[in-house]
């Protein structure tokens, strides 16, 4: 299997290119999929070194969302580093009947943490990258903290379905805690704007972002977002998500092929 540890590398970018097309969805005509820079090679500004998806030059989305407005790599689920924490869960239970299968469950999930089919874009403008890696549970609330959370850090498990079920209650209305990386902030008006072309529908953005076409999964997506992970019954459920995600994402990229 080809690996894809950096989500943002020359052949990370090759697989975007593939996987987000214009006949899905318009939007993705308006930015330059052949020309990938660093925030660097953009405008001489923060000198890192991570390549993003920047709007065209001429395109007409530029005044609504501005001229810096970009896109960058993306693991869906997290069995990288939040591996170890999933597993200490499992280790730490002692009423379940089905830790062998658990770990063997982890082990196949962590193999593909690496994957293609792992792979999708979030907007950096506004950080809602950041904001799926910093959602912790406090009393079964999902709560967001830029600190390190020292006392909190292993609640932070970068779930994918946590952060739909936040964006289900945006769009509802519900809730900002999608905003909240870039709350009070200048690009936070600009990841509004690119969040109302989703029409309050999560299951538009589930499709457009991760090509996900399935109303029932995003269903369970939100559900089981809401709860937190604290045996090994939860664990196992959510690598199932995962491992249905990962169908998904084989389907959606072969039909591109």
């Amino acid at each position: 299997m080809d690996d894809y540890t950096d989500d943002s590398s020359k052949e990370s970018w090759e697989v975007y290119k593939r996987k987000y097309k214009s006949s899905d969805w318009d939007f993705w005509d308006e930015f330059d999929f052949e020309n990938i820079k660093t925030r660097f090679e953009k405008d001489e500004k923060y000198d890192n070194k991570r390549k993003l998806l920047w709007l065209k030059d001429d395109s007409k989305f530029l005044k609504k969302l501005g001229r810096l407005f970009s896109f960058g790599g993306e693991k869906v689920f997290n069995f990288g580093k939040k591996y170890s924490t999933l597993k200490k869960i499992v280790d730490n239970d002692n009423n379940s009947k089905h830790k062998e299968y658990c770990i063997n469950l982890l082990k196949e999930c962590e193999s593909m943490h690496s994957s293609k089919y792992n792979l999708s874009i979030l907007p950096t403008t506004g950080g809602l990258n950041n904001v799926k890696g910093r959602l912790y549970f406090d009393e079964n609330n999902i709560k967001y903290s830029n600190s390190l959370l020292i006392n909190k850090q292993f609640d932070r498990l970068d779930r994918f379905d946590t952060f739909i079920a936040i964006m289900f209650d945006y769009f509802e209305g519900k809730s900002e805690l999608a905003l909240s990386y870039c709350k009070g902030q200048a690009n936070e008006e600009s990841l509004k704007e690119f969040l109302t072309l989703f029409n309050e529908d999560i299951y538009k953005f589930c499709y457009r972002i991760y090509l996900i076409n399935d109303e029932n999964y995003v269903d369970k997506l939100v559900e089981n977002g809401r709860k937190p992970i604290e045996n090994t019954d939860d664990v196992v459920r959510y690598c199932h998500l995962a491992k249905e995600y990962w169908e998904k994402s084989r389907e959606s990229l072969s039909c591109q092929d």
